[in-house]
């Protein structure tokens, strides 16, 4: 994510407001005039005075290439989708069924320990995480998916980040974005569900069963989504 998104999410106040004006002289060509009108505490207005190029070059600096992280260098092969033009960032990528070690809070009376999972594709877009389950060998565009299996998951996939505090990578790579977002929802704790339970059956009861086991995750337990990866493609 680049550095003026970030700072979108901090407490920010309007300082001024540009206003770009045309008019067109000469038939077929137009013309353009700036004017600037500073705003008060109160978020008033003040009166228009024309745009000054010490003000524009000021507007320009936030937009610097120093400011911000290009995303570069090698696609992974499980990277789905990749748009990183500034504000409209996303990216959607999969995970092969493995083995993750996951964190319960005490309540809930499940030990933390390692944990068979199915197959996962990973959406991030609008500096949000969402995740979703999947069954099958081959992925494409007409590729089921299922309800993630997890605590901490809203029923649309979304999920709650929790308090994971995880340093960012000072490269800006794919691999880094996709290391970063899931280190944020692998190293929070499990604590609640959010809406109804995504398994068939019981999702604390099944993981008792399948905690620090070699047991695959019963793919059967998974509950169909609206959607298909296509969907998280457009």
């Amino acid at each position: 994510m680049n550095k003026i998104t970030e700072n979108l999410t901090a407490c920010v106040k309007p300082e001024l407001a540009v206003i770009v004006y045309r008019y067109k002289p000469i038939e077929g060509e137009s013309s353009y005039y700036l004017e600037r009108r500073d705003i008060d505490d109160s978020g008033k207005m003040g009166a228009g005075v024309p745009l000054t190029e010490d003000c524009i070059s000021g507007i320009a600096k936030s937009f610097s290439s120093t400011d911000r992280l290009i995303v570069h260098g090698e696609i992974p092969a499980n990277m789905l989708y990749a748009d990183c033009r500034p504000g409209r960032e996303k990216y959607v990528w999969y995970r092969k069924p493995e083995k993750r070690y996951i964190y319960f809070i005490d309540n809930l009376g499940i030990p933390s320990g390692s944990i068979f999972i199915p197959g996962l594709v990973y959406k991030v877009e609008n500096r949000a995480l969402y995740v979703f389950s999947y069954v099958s060998k081959r992925l494409t565009s007409k590729t089921q998916l299922y309800r993630a299996p997890f605590f901490n998951v809203y029923t649309d996939g979304k999920i709650c980040l929790g308090s994971a505090r995880v340093k960012k990578s000072q490269e800006c790579t794919y691999s880094g974005i996709m290391e970063y977002w899931e280190d944020i929802f692998w190293k929070s704790e499990f604590s609640h569900l959010l809406g109804t339970n995504p398994v068939r059956s019981n999702l604390s009861s099944l993981y008792k069963i399948l905690v620090n086991t070699d047991k695959e995750f019963p793919v059967k337990e998974l509950l169909k989504e609206k959607i298909k990866v296509g969907g998280l493609l457009k």
